[in-house]
């Protein structure tokens, strides 16, 4: 049996994305752009960016409404400001074409709400599971085993890249002339998921599906710190800076997804 039309999840996803879309436009129209503070540039689509797996990992610790909500605002800002990750981390910030950053940040917002709009309709009616509940100490065990990997994968292949002396162009991604590091795969891939547990938050208790949560969050907490560097290079990103950043996020988000399991635990221990 196919689950009703819920037009309330689409209406928080419209209006979510839309109040984000302003507040990047009126903040582009101001001229801001980053907030610096020491080596680090970070803006608000890399504020956001770092906001969403916290979300994802609370998914079900939080009441729904109050969820969709944070999780339509903060994705819209991760959205709106996504070219602006990508071109900030291979050119100048005094570089950047304003005018193709202002329409990509009109644009990009509704094509994705667009796409998050079909996986949702896809979503209503093809699954029909009730939703599990917070996670257990165990979902958490495999959440870290994901994001662990991730961050141990993507270091060991690049230190080996260097060693063997292989060119940045031929071991690197380039779109459009732009180099997308595994960082955007993160958030896309993050963003997918939560998009998925909007409408199926029971996907978020299937241990592959953990995993690999794990593993996308870690490919993002990977380079985290190194995506707000002022100098976004091989040397940085094999620097002390990026790398314990990178390790201190991973090490925040494992503790989100420890507490979330906790708040279970406690919920389910019998009373004293």
């Amino acid at each position: 049996m196919q689950k009703p039309w819920n037009s309330s999840n689409y209406r928080v996803l419209f209006a979510g994305t839309a109040v984000s879309t302003g507040i990047m436009l009126t903040l582009r129209t101001a001229g801001f752009f980053v907030v610096n503070t020491g080596p680090l540039q970070l803006s608000p689509g890399h504020a956001a960016s770092l906001l969403l797996p916290v979300l994802v990992i609370f998914r079900q610790n939080l009441r729904d409404v109050l969820w969709k909500w944070l999780f339509a605002l903060v994705s819209g800002v991760a959205m709106a400001d996504f070219y602006f990750l990508i071109v900030r981390a291979n050119t100048s910030l005094g570089s950047i074409d304003r005018t193709g950053l202002f329409l990509w940040t009109l644009s990009v917002p509704v094509i994705s709400c667009a796409m998050a709009l079909l996986l949702l309709g896809w979503c209503e009616h093809h699954t029909n599971r009730p939703a599990s509940g917070p996670w257990t100490l165990g979902h958490w065990g495999s959440f870290t085993v994901g994001v662990l990997l991730s961050i141990a994968m993507f270091r060991a292949s690049h230190e080996a890249m260097l060693l063997r002396g292989v060119p940045n162009d031929e071991r690197s991604l380039i779109v459009l002339g732009q180099e997308v590091h595994h960082a955007v795969f993160g958030i896309i891939g993050t963003y997918i998921l939560g998009i998925v547990s909007w409408i199926y938050p029971g996907i978020l208790h299937r241990i592959p599906f953990i995993v690999v949560g794990g593993f996308l969050v870690g490919t993002f907490a990977d380079q985290g710190v190194y995506y707000a560097l002022r100098e976004v290079t091989d040397a940085s990103y094999s620097g002390a800076l990026s790398f314990y950043g990178g390790i201190c996020l991973a090490v925040l988000y494992s503790v989100c997804g420890f507490l979330s399991a906790s708040v279970r635990s406690h919920a389910n221990s019998p009373p004293s």
